[in-house]
């Protein structure tokens, strides 16, 4: 069965401007330039970040034009033309937000007329590829993570289109219904060992047999498996509170300006022995106004060729800092 053409959707735009959008949905989201975790740890640590660094309210540009080492950045002069700016919040089992939107005309203009029908943010990860930090987000022609929007499918059907939509799905499916119907009581007897003759009666008590059998096997090795299981949990809680408590560290040494070392030789520290290494490095060495983290990564699928001269001298980190702590990336 086919749509006719009278239910063709159009992607033009939006009728007004949205209050809010997701800019990372929660759990993984699957992206060209590399996969990444929205989670419990992202909304622990993220907001904390935010304030630290004075990105309460981040800006929404277009195609990454106010990133240092972007092309879109390159091409342009301040004052930069961004499409709005929002606050930053995290809603568990949604995502990553922005609220609050204030839009510009040219933001309002590119929504209005879908000129930038996808987004792209830029975030920090740790290690373990879960956010903890948001610099912005982008309206961009073709964003790097899949199905991650502007339009969602509430803006893009009217109620005219959406009741055709839904009665041309009623009736594939019942034409899909009838196609696929079998002969269920064939399959049982085959199941079963059963010969192809035989009566309802003797399906029914084969199938009670067979129950029986599947329960008995199943109490002799419920007690052995409940151990296990539990076993398991109590290993994975055990690793979860050590990846949290290396992360309160890394977030209290970022806290008081310290430069934070990282590589395979520290993946090896126990959680003491990390927390030591970092209670004797000095303090200050990022002056507060200047802490926005290292290793930003958008995502569109336009490369950001990073200038790295402009970003030391954005963020006050020596050449010699620079080239120490991102030797390993």
């Amino acid at each position: 069965m086919f749509f006719s053409p009278a239910a063709t959707i159009s992607l033009a735009g939006l009728k007004e401007v949205p209050g809010r959008l997701v800019i990372a949905r929660w759990g993984q989201n699957e992206s060209v330039n590399g996969n990444f975790l929205v989670n419990n740890t992202t909304q622990r640590i993220l907001p904390a970040l935010q304030r630290l660094l004075g990105f309460e309210e981040v800006t929404l540009d277009f195609s990454h034009n106010t990133v240092p080492g972007t092309e879109a950045y390159k091409a342009e002069k301040e004052p930069r033309n961004v499409a709005a700016h929002g606050a930053v919040r995290i809603v568990e089992d949604e995502g990553i937000v922005i609220e609050g939107l204030k839009w510009t005309p040219s933001g309002e203009k590119s929504v209005k007329e879908g000129l930038h029908p996808d987004l792209s943010p830029t975030i920090k990860t740790n290690d373990a590829g879960e956010v903890v930090f948001v610099h912005s987000a982008a309206l961009c022609r073709q964003g790097a993570v899949t199905d991650l929007r502007v339009h969602s499918a509430a803006d893009l059907f009217d109620a005219e289109k959406l009741s055709l939509f839904s009665a041309q799905l009623s009736a594939l499916s019942s034409q899909l219904v009838t196609a696929n119907t079998m002969d269920y009581k064939k399959l049982l007897t085959i199941l079963l060992g059963l010969a192809p003759n035989a009566s309802d009666a003797d399906i029914e008590t084969a199938c009670k047999t067979y129950a029986e059998n599947v329960k008995t096997a199943g109490d002799m090795t419920a007690h052995a498996a409940t151990l296990k299981a539990v076993g398991d949990k109590v290993v994975g809680l055990e690793k979860k509170l050590a990846a949290a408590e290396r992360r309160a560290l890394v977030t209290e040494a970022i806290g008081v300006g310290k430069v934070v070392p990282h590589g395979a030789e520290i993946d090896t520290l126990s959680n003491e022995q990390f927390k030591a290494l970092l209670e004797a490095l000095p303090a200050e060495q990022v002056p507060l106004k200047q802490r926005t983290p290292e290793g930003l990564k958008v995502f569109s699928v336009v490369p950001a060729n990073a200038a790295e001269a402009e970003v030391r001298k954005a963020l006050g980190i020596s050449e010699a800092t620079w080239k120490k702590h991102n030797a390993a990336a």
